[in-house]
């Protein structure tokens, strides 16, 4: 009897043990899962034509053909700024032709028409900057126009919903 006693003790040990093993895991199962995101990367750099002005003279009509193109990772909207140094300077030249697909703003800012796709650009902004044939070189010289551009991401908005949230 004391076999039989042995027996039955092991095999309820080894039932007890069984239920335990399993109802530990049951309850302490565990399992990672790692997830990882990535941003989207909206980049515009400006490219722009502007070789040496050389000497200028008033008329003279100093190449300046700056767009912004798509380097990042998803289509994006785009707006650029224009300023010159001073406002005497402005005076001095004549009004910027701006190119189609442009629209200047109240902000100040011209705003490209649609969406860039990944690789695309916007047109030129403008061509040239004209002194005025008028213009007091002393006066002015020398000077800068500076060209700022501007990116938003274009996924799920319209251009007007994805600037009013940037600028928010």
């Amino acid at each position: 009897m004391r076999k039989k006693a042995k027996t039955a003790a092991a095999v309820s040990l080894c039932i007890l043990s069984a239920a335990a093993g399993t109802t530990y895991s049951y309850l302490t199962s565990r399992d990672n899962v790692n997830n990882t995101f990535d941003a989207a990367k909206v980049e515009t750099p400006i490219d722009e034509k502007f070789p040496d002005p050389g000497t200028i003279v008033p008329g003279s009509k100093v190449t300046k053909s700056p767009k912004l193109v798509n380097s990042g990772d998803v289509s994006c909207y785009a707006r650029m700024k224009v300023e010159f140094t001073n406002d005497d300077i402005k005076n001095q030249c004549e009004p910027i032709e701006i190119h189609d697909g442009w629209s200047l703003e109240e902000d100040g800012y011209y705003y490209w028409r649609d969406a860039i796709p990944v690789g695309g650009s916007t047109a030129s902004l403008f061509d040239y900057i004209k002194v005025s044939p008028d213009a007091d070189m002393e006066d002015i010289l020398p000077f800068d126009v500076l060209v700022y551009g501007e990116s938003v991401n274009s996924l799920d908005k319209t251009a007007e919903e994805a600037w009013a949230e940037m600028d928010s």
